[in-house]
C-alpha cells in the first residue's frame, strides 16, 4: 500500500479496493510523515490480530477466510483481501470460538499499537524503533 497524507492526517491505504485504511497518529505518523506518497509494506503478528469487536484501538476490515486450523488452545485462521490484482493476506491466532466457514467473510481486527512498516523498495523496517516514541 501507500501512505496518504490528506492535509496532515497521515493513513496506509492497501493497494486495490480491499478496504484496508488505517489510520495514523501519535508515533506511527511522525514516523512515518516523510513516506507519504510512497509504497510501504504493513506487516502485523498473528497474535495481534482478532476478530473484529467496537473496541478503540482496533482496525477492522472484511476478509475471506481460506482456512481455519484448530489448534488445542486457539484457532489459527488463513484469509485474504482481494481487490483486482491485488490480493492481501492476514494470518491470526485467535481464541476458539465459533468462526465462518472457509469461503465466508470474517471481520478481522488489527491492534492498532503494534503494527509494522516496512519500505517496500528496501524492505528496510520504517518502524524498528517505534517503541522509543511511546
Amino acid at each position: 500500500g501507500r501512505i496518504a497524507d490528506d492535509d496532515g492526517a497521515l493513513t496506509f491505504v492497501a493497494d486495490g479496493e480491499a478496504g484496508l485504511r488505517v489510520p495514523l497518529a501519535g508515533r506511527y505518523a511522525a514516523r512515518l510523515a516523510g513516506y507519504a506518497g510512497r509504497p510501504v509494506t504493513l506487516g502485523v503478528r498473528p497474535e495481534d490480530v482478532s476478530v473484529a469487536k467496537d473496541t478503540d484501538g482496533e482496525v477492522a476490515s472484511q476478509w475471506t477466510v481460506d482456512v481455519l486450523e484448530p489448534m488445542g488452545n486457539e484457532v489459527v485462521v488463513y484469509a485474504h483481501a482481494s481487490s483486482g490484482p491485488s490480493t492481501h493476506s492476514v494470518v491470526a491466532r485467535i481464541a476458539p470460538q465459533v468462526l465462518p466457514e472457509p469461503g465466508q467473510p470474517l471481520a478481522l481486527a488489527l491492534d492498532g499499537s503494534k503494527l509494522h512498516f516496512f519500505d517496500a523498495e528496501t524492505e528496510q523496517a520504517l518502524t524498528e524503533t517505534v517503541a522509543a516514541f511511546a
